[in-house]
């Protein structure tokens, strides 16, 4: 069955792709951060250095939210804009009830 993505919604595309980025982000920050706190740090260390992993694990998730959402956002309008000339991205789906087709 042929299928044609001809618009998205922007924000509930938007608001879906930034909060699964952020959530992923965690699966990186939270080993980096652990990783950075039982390091030794060079040169003796200060608050700030001890410090940072904390901010990190606070400030990336919100920026990945934040620049996430905005840039696909602007994705969005130009893909929905884009597809009134080209008819949008196809694709093919087939029901799991349905056999496959043999192939050639």
């Amino acid at each position: 069955m042929l299928k044609t993505i001809t618009k998205f919604s922007a924000h509930k595309t938007a608001l879906t792709i930034s909060i699964v980025m952020a959530a992923v982000s965690l699966i990186f920050l939270i080993p980096m951060s652990l990783f950075f706190m039982v390091i030794p740090s060079v040169g003796g260390g200060d608050a700030v250095s001890e410090f940072m992993p904390f901010m990190m694990l606070l400030v990336m998730p919100a920026m990945y939210l934040v620049f996430g959402y905005i840039m696909t956002l602007a994705w969005t309008y130009i893909y929905n804009w884009v597809s009134t000339f080209t008819g949008g991205i196809q694709f093919t789906i087939r029901d799991e009830s349905e056999e496959e087709p043999p192939e050639a």
